[in-house]
């Protein structure tokens, strides 16, 4: 079965998020969307690392963004920070959603 794969990075175009992004797109096969309040810089690094990489605007703490950006995706990866100020809120969205979003196995040698 040739599935495609569709990785959100919650914070992608910040100083971890860059780096887990960066690492997906050398190593694995499929989309990345980076998420994060400033659009521009999502999408200046989307254009920076080419095709497959794609940029939307996504607040945290605004629950609709966060679902909506969640729902594209088919992996979620949390980079966003600070912690003190978000703990565990993308975390509870997908406990709620029953993880369904979160159940693909990826051959992916990071």
């Amino acid at each position: 079965m040739n599935r495609t794969f569709t990785f959100g990075i919650v914070g992608g175009y910040g100083a971890t998020g860059r780096v887990v992004v960066s690492e997906l797109r050398k190593s694995c096969e499929g989309k990345i969307l980076i998420g994060g309040r400033d659009l521009a810089k999502g999408t200046a690094l989307a254009k920076e690392l080419g095709n497959g990489v794609s940029a939307a605007h996504l607040d945290v703490l605004d629950g609709c963004l966060l679902d909506e950006f969640c729902s594209q995706c088919s992996i979620i990866v949390n980079c966003a920070g600070p912690v003190m100020v978000l703990q565990d809120r993308v975390a509870r969205l997908l406990i709620e959603d029953d993880l369904t979003r979160t159940g693909a196995s990826v051959d992916c040698p990071l």
